[in-house]
């Protein structure tokens, strides 16, 4: 449950050619994700993950995973973890040490970088292809961004990439650190762990 850290990542880069890394707007994406019905398909252990299961939801276009999903009881940190073609994988997380809540949003992989990894539609996938997919992304060392309130002061940044060329993204991300009535939700239905909670 720790904050996000370089060691996430792998040794070996992605031969990246072609378009520039483009970091579509979160707001956008956060549209995108909003607009969609999403079904549950399964649950397990997601790559990274040892005794708490996640549970995968199909959209449209979008696979969600709500992290910390089963069994059902209260956990300090909760998580969702979202990948398209249009916007990369994206995840939030908030964490609650002794009452204070700590928040990241994280770009773990540019849709161009996504694009290349993929062996499905990322809506057709199951536990299996996320797995085997997340493995490939550290394995290849991709590029992100991050903004997190993590220590008390709100930032944010980019690894291998310059962040002047992605500063719309990282300052809706930081917004989005205080805006927690914005993140996406899990399903109702299958909401297994408490809701994100409003700082006070």
């Amino acid at each position: 449950m720790a904050s996000m850290g370089m060691g996430f990542f792998g040794e070996r880069a992605l031969a990246f050619v072609g378009e520039e890394r483009r970091a579509q707007p979160l707001n956008q994406s956060l549209d995108q994700i909003g607009s969609q019905s999403f079904v549950f398909l399964e649950r397990g252990l997601r790559r990274g993950f040892f005794s708490i299961q996640s549970c995968l939801f199909r959209g449209e276009d979008v696979l969600l995973v709500q992290n910390y999903c089963f069994p059902q009881r209260h956990y300090p940190a909760r998580g969702l973890t979202l990948l398209s073609r249009s916007f990369g994988v994206i995840e939030f997380y908030e964490e609650s040490q002794a009452g204070d809540f700590s928040r990241e949003v994280r770009l773990l992989a540019f849709p161009q970088d996504l694009r290349e990894l993929l062996e499905k539609e990322p809506s057709d996938m199951n536990l299996q292809d996320l797995n085997r997919l997340l493995e490939k992304m550290t394995r290849n060392d991709l590029p992100a961004c991050w903004s997190s309130d993590f220590g008390g002061f709100e930032r944010g940044g980019c690894y291998r990439e310059d962040e002047q060329a992605h500063q719309e993204w990282l300052e809706e991300a930081i917004a989005l650190l205080s805006q927690i009535h914005l993140w996406p939700k899990p399903p109702e239905e299958r909401r297994f762990s408490p809701p994100f909670k409003q700082k006070d």
